[in-house]
């Protein structure tokens, strides 16, 4: 069945499965007091599975942009993120590159995954066969970027304590889209809407993470603090959780989906 062919009442059953799906592998989780890498596997491998199996004939998009900005996201906002003491993620394993932990090198890739497959699936109506000519640019870009970052952070890693750096970052974000939206209106509006009805899963997701360890967050290197259901939160983080899941669709939607010709 083609995209523009499934039903609302399809969409409804899958949105349901997916909610439900997602809660309910969280709690087990929690009940268990499973680490980083057991949620990895147990909750947001099935998640975005789930959303690439739904999603067959964009799967070559979905997935290699999972990668590509999976990998960027560690390899540059968590550089900086640990460089200014924002947050810290303990990992079971002893080998930590450039000092990230191995399990946000799982969570990264599979987290855009399920972003975009979310997206594409219950708000993109618009299907396209070809890669947008901006791949190779972007391609080019990350590698720059990766190449840089790590360079200068093994060098001399005291370069990457920025104070706020987490606020800073999510300014700069909020900017962009900003930008985007007065540029693709269209889609910007809808992953707007996408992120805001991610966004109760989301905090299930922080609250659960932040109380079984799986990062914390450095008191007095971030703008403020929020007590969740025991949880103690950045205030940064709860706006991360609306405004990248937009990031990462605009991303996709311009170097990977073609959206914009």
């Amino acid at each position: 069945m083609k995209h523009n062919q499934i039903s609302g009442y399809e969409k409804t059953i899958n949105f349901l499965i997916f909610h439900i799906m997602f809660i309910s592998l969280t709690l087990v989780v929690v009940l268990l007091k499973g680490n980083f890498l057991l949620y990895d596997l147990l909750v947001l491998l099935p998640s975005a599975s789930f959303f690439l199996y739904l999603n067959k004939e964009a799967r070559r998009k979905i997935i290699p942009e999972g990668f590509i900005l999976g990998i960027f996201f560690i390899m540059v906002f968590e550089l900086f993120a640990l460089g200014s003491h924002s947050w810290y993620e303990p990992s079971m394993f002893n080998f930590r590159p450039f000092g990230v932990g191995i399990e946000i090198f799982i969570w990264s890739p599979l987290y855009v995954m399920l972003v975009d497959g979310y997206y594409e699936y219950f708000f993109d109506g618009h299907k396209s066969k070809k890669v947008p000519k901006m791949r190779k640019y972007w391609l080019v870009f990350i590698m720059i970027s990766l190449i840089t970052s790590t360079t200068i952070y093994s060098v001399n890693p005291n370069l990457f304590n920025v104070t706020y750096f987490y606020a800073i970052f999510i300014s700069f974000f909020i900017v962009l889209e900003i930008i985007f939206y007065f540029k693709y209106k269209k889609f910007i509006s809808k992953a707007i809407l996408a992120s805001f009805t991610l966004l109760p899963l989301g905090i299930i997701h922080e609250v659960a993470s932040v109380a079984l360890g799986h990062w914390t967050f450095e008191p007095g290197h971030d703008i403020g603090y929020l007590s969740i259901l025991g949880s103690t939160i950045a205030i940064e983080e709860i706006i991360f959780i609306v405004v990248v899941p937009i990031l990462i669709i605009s991303i996709y939607e311009i170097m990977s989906d073609n959206q914009i010709g």
